[in-house]
This record gives C-alpha cells, structure tokens and sequence, in this order.
C-alpha cells in the first residue's frame, strides 16, 4: 500500500486493520515456506538414506555414484519444483486476507466492507454516512482485534514432522556407524574412500593396469584384519572387457608371509576388468589393459678371415650359421617397439647388448662371438619399456668350419734313374681355403745305409690358391751319386691363414733308385711284363674266363 493511500483519511483511520492484515499475510507466507521447505528437505534426505543403502549394498563403481548422485540432485530439484516453487508464486490481497480473518473470527463483513468503503477509487452506492459509520466501527474493533487467532502452524508442524522423523532415519546410522556414514559422504563427493571393514585390503600389489598378452598373470595384495584372524583365503572376479565371460581365481597367503595374498591367471587374452575380495573387503574395479610383447628380428653378419671370405657368406638368413675357424660374428636385433634392454646368454654367462640407433648389437670387447674357436650355441631375450620380455627367448647357434689340413701327393714316371739324369717329379696339392708354400725335402740314402740331407727347394704360390699342381725338376749330378745309392723326395704343404700358425702336411715318400744302363733296361722290362700281364687280366675278364 502507497504513502499516498496511506495520508487519506479513510486509510489512516482503518491503519490497525491493515496492519494486522500484513501480520496475517506473513504469518501465512511463513508457514507455508516452512512447511514447503521441510518436504522439500524430506525429499532429499530419503534419497541421500537410498543413495547409502545402495552404496553400502552394492559398493557402486564411480560411474554408478555419478548416476546416483545425479538422481539425488534431480530428486531434490523435483522437491523444490512442487514444494517450493508454488510459495514463491502466491500473492495473497487484503480482501483475501480480510475474508479469511473474519471466517475464523465469526465476524460480518465489516472488515471487507470497509475496505471497499475506504477505497474512494470505487464507485460507492449508499448513504455516506452509513458507510462512513461502518468505517469507523470497524477502525475501532480493530484496534482490539487479534487478527491472527485462529491462523495455527498445522501444515509447518505437519512438515516439520516429517523432517523430523527423516532426520532421525538419517541421524541413526550415522550415529551407528559414523565411518560408514563419513566414507558415503566422500564418496557422494566422488572421493577415493571405503566403507569400513574387518578385513582391510592394505595395497594391491600386482597387476596394476597393464599385463603381457598371452602371458600368466599374478594378481597380489598386502591384507590385514580390524580384529580376528586372517582369512583363509580370496577370490578374484574377471569380467572380459569385449565379450562380458566371467572368472573366477582363488588367491591364498603366501607360506613366508601370510599378509600377501596371492592368486595367478595362466593366460590373458582379452582385457578384463577385476575385483579382489578378501573377507568382507573388496577393492574398486580396475581395468587390466593388456599389452603385446615385442616381436624382433635378428641378423647375423659374418666376418671371416681374409683368406676365407671368397667360400664363407658374410650375411646369415635366419638363426643358424656356419663359420670358419677364427671369424667373427656381429648380431643386429631390432625390435618393433622401444627395447630396455637386450641380453645374450653363451656358455651360462650372459652378455649384455648394445644400442645403436634403433638396433642393439654385440659388444665388440665382451662377446663370446668376437672371434669363433669352436661352436657356440646362444638365447637372446630382450626386456621393452612396458617391461615385457619375449615369449620364449630367440635362440641361435654358429657352427665351427674348422680349417682342415692341407693334403698333397707327389709321383715320378720312373723309379730307376742314372746318376746324371735330371727325373720330373709331379706333386698336386690341396686346402679348404688357400696354399702358402710347398717344400720339396731331399735326402740321399747311400748305399752303405748312410743318410745325408742334400737340399729344399720352396715353392711359393703368388695368390695362395686352393688347389696347385706342378712338375718339379730334380738334376741328379750335383748330388754325386753312384749306382746302389737312393733319392728320397718328400714334399711337405703349408696352408696360408694369414697372421695365424698355417698347418702342414707330407706327402709318401717318392724313391728314386740309381742304377746303370743295365738295370734301367732290367726295369723297362719287367715293366712290360708286368703291362702285359695286367693286360691278360683285363682280356679274361671281359671274357668271362678270369677270376
């Protein structure tokens, strides 16, 4: 009502009546606030106990705590919709307010009456002054009248019932079980907290997030108890990511510590979500992301000696190699992902390889490969920067070509010789890689039996080929010799293995025997003879009469 209304007379006069009017009108605005506010309170109070009956049931996962809390807030928007919302928007006049008061009082209409006849924007009917009389009596009953009797608080008390007894559902568990009541608040505030309980999952100490696909899977946790004893045993629940299949392991404590509870999938082939329950403890869900090991590739690139690269391959194509005796062999392992490390074992010891670049190669000064006396069979695992290593390690060998010694043979056309001849003598010799020297030892043998050495002769190949062949000429008057005497000839073969020791080898002895004219006719002779008869042989055979 206006300061200008205010300063008319009718309304000065009727002062006491609006304001016990304005009284009535607050104490009706706050009863229904009060009564509105405590269902609205109610509302979301009996959400907040189902919300803590469900966690406290079903210890919901962060997404299902995120939904419930959603359904809480939109349950407690709804209460202040439909309690509050309506309080805000009644607007009650002092006609209205009139009505009622002289409802609950038992009164005429002298209250609205002279509302209406104080108005002078009405149109008024009717004697003055018995509208004014009407004004004034009611001006004067007013002063004396309590204008809120018969206006109780029954909605408000009614509400505040209910929120009463909602508090009191509410207070009771929380006076009962404080620490589960203090852990459902931090989770409703999406906090990493649990309810409290006998047994108590300390740490979950294996898997964490991640394992080798394929691999065996141990899954281990650090336990204590509230009070009692130790639980004989757990489970972990797998529930497979892509198609929902589920498992369950056993875990049991471990003998040397019966804190460490632990259990072990013997394969994991799908990404899983898992839960540990031990007593009446049981962990968040955790996803287990599942990672594949390293694949790597492995060369071999054989170094052999100067002298034997043109018959041994330098590349190897796969994981098994042949080299010769004092060669070399460098490894170069790559990885389809990032290595940590790379190992090779030999011989029970291991040797750790070396990055470079994107490959891992041997250490040229710790490497039983550096330089191959005999066979060496070796495993290669390799660790990747997720810590996974290689399903079964690569394993490989370098077999030994050893160099053989060399071979050579030597032979004359005739056995019986003259004192001044000068015979020719054949030799053919061979190696696996290449010749370094030929050496043809002379010996006279008299014919007493006396023995003297009478020279060497050395035969040099330029290229060092692998197989040489020749004539060697012997002149036999700078040896003196007489009838009966003997020449022994044996040539002996070097091979050539560069700055290492070359190995040798003789041939048989070649025996010339010194005679006169006679003997040498003697022997052409029975050379013949001995012609012929392989000839008679020959002859019976193809004729089917021999032997």
């Amino acid at each position: 009502m206006g300061s200008e209304e205010m300063d008319k007379p009718g309304i000065i006069q009727l002062g006491p009546m609006y304001r016990g009017l304005a009284q009535v009108r607050r104490h009706r605005a706050g009863v229904r606030l009060g009564a509105a506010a405590a269902l609205t309170a109610s509302v979301f109070v009996w959400l907040m106990l189902a919300a803590f009956a469900l966690d406290v049931t079903l210890h919901m996962r962060l997404l299902e705590r995120i939904v419930t809390l959603c359904v809480v807030l939109a349950g407690g928007a709804w209460g202040v919709w439909r309690f509050l919302r309506p309080v805000f928007g009644i607007r009650e006049d002092d006609i209205e307010l009139a009505m009622l008061v002289e409802q609950k009082q038992g009164l005429a209409s002298d209250l609205v009456a002279a509302i209406q006849f104080s108005d002078e924007s009405r149109r008024q009917f009717g004697s003055h002054d018995l509208r004014q009389s009407v004004v004034d009596c009611t001006a004067e009953a007013s002063e004396s009248l309590n204008f809120l009797e018969g206006f109780d608080r029954g909605p408000m008390r009614r509400s505040g019932t209910i929120l009463l007894a909602t508090m009191l559902a509410f207070l009771i568990p929380a006076i009962l079980y404080p620490n589960h009541m203090s852990a459902f608040l931090k989770r409703m505030a999406m906090m990493d907290a649990k309810y409290p309980t006998r047994t108590i999952i300390r740490k979950v100490l294996s898997p964490g997030g991640k394992a080798g696909y394929g691999r065996s899977v141990e899954f281990s946790a650090l336990v204590d108890v509230a009070s009692g004893d130790l639980p004989e045993g757990g489970q972990v629940e797998l529930t497979a990511v892509k198609s929902g299949a589920k498992a369950v392991i056993d875990m049991r404590p471990s003998q040397a510590d019966r804190h460490l509870y632990s259990g072990v999938l013997d394969r994991a082939l799908d990404e899983m979500e898992y839960v540990l329950k031990i007593g009446d403890d049981t962990t968040d869900p955790m996803i287990l992301k599942l990672i594949p090991p390293p694949v790597v590739s492995l060369d071999m690139q054989i170094s052999p000696p100067e002298y034997a690269a043109a018959k041994n391959p330098s590349q190897v194509k796969g994981l098994r190699a042949v080299a010769v005796e004092g060669s070399g062999v460098s490894l170069r392992l790559t990885g389809d992902k990032e290595l940590r490390s790379a190992t090779l074992t030999a011989d029970n010891n291991n040797y750790p390889l070396l990055r470079s670049g994107g490959n891992w190669q041997c250490d040229p000064q710790n490497s039983p490969l550096n330089s191959i006396s005999r066979s060496v069979q070796f495993e290669i695992q390799v660790v990747d920067v997720d810590g996974l290593n290689l399903p079964a390690p690569i394993c490989g060998s370098v077999e030994v070509r050893s160099d053989q010694p060399p071979r050579i043979g030597a032979a004359c056309v005739t056995q019986m010789v003259l004192p001044t001849a000068a015979p020719k003598i054949r030799y053919q010799a061979q190696d696996d890689f290449a010749i370094g020297r030929i050496t043809a030892n002379i010996e006279v043998v008299k014919a007493d039996g006396t023995r003297k050495k009478s020279g060497q002769d050395v035969i040099k190949p330029g290229k060092h080929p692998a197989e040489l062949a020749g004539w060697f000429d012997l002149p036999l008057q700078p040896l003196e010799l007489e009838k009966g005497d003997k020449v022994e000839i044996k040539f002996e073969v070097a091979d050539y293995r560069g700055t290492a020791s070359a190995q040798t080898a003789g041939s048989e002895v070649v025996i010339l025997q010194v005679t006169d004219l006679t003997g040498i006719l003697a022997s052409i002779t029975q050379s013949d003879q001995e012609l012929a008869g392989k000839l008679d042989k020959i002859i019976k055979t193809q004729l089917g009469t021999g032997d």
